[in-house]
């Protein structure tokens, strides 16, 4: 177990695994946990507390290089609770991303209030963390 954690951490800090190393822990997943047995909630998680929100909020806007490109088939319209979940999702990331995790509330200069939604943020990822596939945050997690 303790050759695991050093494997996971090396790799946490930019060192890539020797063929004598276990592959299958999550490079930057705060629970050091296996791809098979982490959940896409748990690698969110994860990415989050390894200071990489900004890669995440690309991820769920569309915007990063690790989102799949094939096509997902017809589209459907998600339910507007759902599409609501996922905006305020991004909203958290958007606020993690310019402000830091540490605050909740912010007021600028001018007067702007911007407040961060760790709730809904959890809810989102209750449901299933919509409009980011397992694959999609796997493949971010192990760069």
């Amino acid at each position: 177990m303790v050759a695991r954690r050093a494997s996971a951490a090396k790799a946490h800090f930019g060192h890539k695994p020797s063929a004598a190393t276990d592959r299958s822990w999550a490079p930057h997943s705060c629970h050091l946990m296996p791809h098979d047995r982490a959940t896409k909630q748990d690698l969110i998680r994860g990415l989050i507390a390894a200071g990489r929100a900004r890669e995440l909020r690309d991820l769920l806007r569309g915007l990063s290089p690790f989102c799949e490109r094939s096509p997902r088939g017809p589209v459907e319209l998600a339910p507007v609770a759902e599409t609501k979940l996922v905006a305020a999702a991004r909203g958290h990331l958007d606020f993690i991303v310019q402000f830091g995790a540490e605050r909740s509330h912010v007021i600028t200069g001018e007067g702007a209030h911007y407040f961060s939604s760790p709730e809904k943020f959890e809810e989102w990822l209750r449901i299933g963390a919509p409009g980011v596939s397992l694959s999609e945050v796997i493949a971010l997690s192990q760069n």
